[in-house]
């Protein structure tokens, strides 16, 4: 029954015609604020997934129409981001924000695409779909966004220097971007390049926030005892700090990092070999009221043939990994 019902949701959800429509063959012109674009898809035993790819082929050939009308219309230099303290950061800082920044921009991030017809002929065993890009409602949802978006980032700009108002400001600079990527796409429609040039500046405006941010806050590492701690841990929790572009200051740091074991060590046998497991806590506190903002746990190995051997593995793994794994709570 359940399945019945499902396929009834589906097939209700698009509008079938029942002869050869013209528009396979001529597509309808784009007129009055539309667009449209026809998929092609193989009729398989799934008729469902054939009819949804179908869609999804309309769908990428609008977005291929769009690519193509916007070949020598736009300013590539008034999309770079000029940023000279992103330019600086090292590799892992830059990996966040090139991910950040290159989000693949698809039809569903752009409002106003409908389906608008599916056809099956089942002679040739091929399923057509019939895309219909509203442009005005495109325009009216990125304008309704770009205003969300600039809000957000003026109301957080009136807010203390704080690690969670920087993991704020990286949030919204990774929505403008993904906003700056689909409307670029439809930089060719009229009325669209006020826009795009008012959302790339709000990107840049979001970006030099997070450098200026990131001069507020600093970082050191809290050595008293019950702390797990030697000089190789603490010299890779410092490049930790370096490489996620925030400061290292053992003088007046912000925030204390405190890295510990919970439990004892487990150690086990196995094929003639010893394995030893530690699990550490990472935690970043405030360090005036030594409330925690991150917490997390990580688990380390280290696996020989005699149990010092595998000791002295154990601790190279956590001082080799405990670097990424900073960082990665840093970013997360």
């Amino acid at each position: 029954m359940k399945k019945l019902f499902w396929a009834y949701a589906f097939f209700s959800s698009y509008s079938f015609a029942e002869v050869y429509p013209s528009w396979i063959n001529n597509p309808p012109a784009s007129i009055n604020n539309h667009i449209y674009a026809v998929g092609v898809s193989p009729l398989t035993t799934s008729v469902a997934q054939s009819i949804n790819s179908a869609t999804a082929n309309s769908k990428t050939e609008l977005i291929s129409q769009l690519r193509a009308s916007i070949n020598g219309k736009i300013d590539t230099n008034s999309t770079v981001l000029v940023s000279k303290s992103l330019t600086l950061e090292t590799q892992s800082s830059r990996d966040f924000y090139n991910q950040s920044a290159s989000i693949q921009t698809e039809a569903k991030n752009i409002v106003g695409i409908s389906i608008l017809e599916t056809y099956i002929d089942k002679g040739s065993k091929t399923v057509y779909a019939l895309a219909d890009f509203d442009t005005v409602k495109a325009i009216y949802d990125i304008k309704i966004r770009y205003s969300e978006y600039n809000d957000e980032l003026k109301n957080l700009a009136m807010t203390p220097s704080t690690f969670v108002k920087q993991k704020k400001l990286r949030s919204i600079f990774s929505k403008i971007s993904e906003l700056k990527e689909s409307t670029y796409l439809l930089y060719s429609i009229d009325g669209i390049q006020g826009i795009y040039n008012n959302i790339v500046a709000l990107e840049r405006e979001s970006s030099r926030m997070i450098a200026v941010e990131k001069d507020e806050l600093s970082f050191f590492v809290d050595n008293q005892s019950g702390s797990y701690l030697n000089n190789a841990l603490f010299v890779n929790i410092r490049k930790s700090v370096v490489d996620a572009g925030f400061k290292w200051d053992n003088i007046s740091p912000k925030y204390i990092i405190n890295v510990s074991q919970l439990g004892s060590k487990e150690f086990s046998e196995f094929y003639g070999n010893t394995s030893v497991k530690a699990n550490l806590n990472v935690t970043v506190s405030e360090k005036e009221d030594k409330n925690p903002i991150l917490s997390q746990n990580f688990v380390f190995k280290g696996t020989a043939t005699t149990q010092d051997a595998a000791l002295s593995r154990l601790e190279s793994s956590i001082n080799n990994g405990i670097t990424d794994a900073i960082v990665e709570m840093l970013y997360q």
